[in-house]
């Protein structure tokens, strides 16, 4: 038996050194082209440069902080303006798209929500609180939404509000 296995296997070794003569033409057929190299270097286009000359205008490459951004000190007393002075509560560090309503809470006969931020902390807010981006105030809560009035800038200096809700949502999301 382990005579016929040592044929078996010296019969494929030579079968496999019959197509040598391929493979060593394949090989030698692809060293003999050539190919050629570019080592010409691109020229640099000079490029003019122009100056920045609008002295009106903000710099184009300054942040503005948001409150003096959107902010007029001539702007007329007539239209809403948001309390910069206040000190910002931890909820207004936070976009509205990134805070969920995920229940309600009586105490004292005063509901309270608790709202979850997007990375996962519990905080409890009622009416007078201040949550969001845009200085939105707590106007109402209730079983199943909190009612907010949020400030957003118009761009000439006033401030338009406009009413926002947070509806409850599940543990899904």
């Amino acid at each position: 038996m382990k005579r016929i296995l040592l044929v078996v296997m010296g019969m494929s070794l030579l079968g496999c050194q019959a197509n040598d003569e391929d493979l060593n033409s394949y090989v030698a057929n692809i060293k003999s082209k050539s190919y050629p190299i570019n080592d010409k270097i691109p020229e640099i286009k000079e490029i003019e440069i122009e100056p920045y000359v609008g002295t009106v205008k903000r710099k184009p490459f300054s942040i503005p902080k948001p409150e003096t951004a959107s902010g007029n000190p001539g702007a007329p007393s007539s239209c809403p303006q948001p309390n910069l002075s206040r000190q910002k509560q931890p909820l207004e560090y936070f976009s509205a798209d990134n805070l969920f309503m995920r229940g309600t809470i009586e105490l004292d006969n005063e509901l309270w929500a608790l709202v979850q931020v997007s990375g996962g902390e519990l905080h409890r807010v009622k009416a007078g609180y201040y949550m969001g981006q845009n200085h939105g105030r707590i106007l109402s809560v209730k079983k199943d939404q909190i009612n907010l009035l949020e400030l957003v800038p118009d761009g000439e200096g006033c401030w338009s509000e406009r009413a926002t809700q947070l509806t409850l949502v599940g543990e899904e999301e």
